[in-house]
């Protein structure tokens, strides 16, 4: 039961790096004053973190390699990486299609009826770069486009929020969600695994 069994805290792309994930630290006072300690929210932490195609030289490349690291040592830590470059890049083409429908002014709506699209085709770029291309390849006007997309390739936040609520008030079964998505199968596999096994 959620609040109960598990909770789940939310953070926003790089303010990861403001976390302490290592229980085991030496403290030289200013540690905590930077970042949080993450094992005061919880003593048993899954973590799920997007991809962002990051490189493993860069920092957020290095981030993970330490978190994943961290997980390997530590069994009330658990990092998964989501494979994707982002986490909305694991539901279905049938919700990242239905979506498209809100994006565009209701007269363009019939160009994306018959439009078929794969996991492929946008589960390794940013959603707004891909409903741009794919408006633009339907012929639909930018004028008759809403402003989805920020200026880094995804969506805008309140955007973000918006497919959040599309996919929880639609209805989607659980095999809807991972028909053809073994990615996000799994990840929710191991998180059920995960909470179960820290009771």
């Amino acid at each position: 039961m959620e609040d109960i069994d598990f909770a789940f805290f939310e953070y926003g792309g790089n303010l990861i790096a403001h976390y302490l994930f290592d229980d085991e630290f030496e403290d030289d006072g200013k540690i905590v004053k930077e970042k949080i300690n993450s094992f005061a929210l919880s003593n048993h932490i899954y973590l799920l973190a997007d991809s962002d195609n990051a490189k493993g030289t860069t920092k957020k490349g290095i981030r993970r390699k330490d978190l994943e690291k961290l997980s390997n040592d530590n069994s009330h830590f658990k990092y998964q990486n989501t494979e994707v470059v982002e986490i909305e890049n694991l539901l279905p083409s049938v919700t990242i299609l239905d979506f498209a429908k809100e994006l565009v002014d209701e007269k363009e709506i019939h160009k994306i009826e018959n439009i078929k699209i794969e996991r492929a085709d946008y589960s390794n770029v940013r959603l707004g770069d891909f409903y741009k291309k794919l408006f633009n390849q339907a012929s639909i006007p930018q004028k008759n486009q809403k402003k989805f997309k920020s200026d880094s390739g995804t969506l805008k936040a309140e955007y973000k929020i918006k497919l959040c609520d599309f996919v929880i008030n639609n209805n989607y079964s659980y095999h809807d969600l991972i028909n053809q998505n073994k990615v996000l199968d799994k990840i929710i596999s191991e998180l059920y695994s995960f909470i179960i096994s820290q009771k």
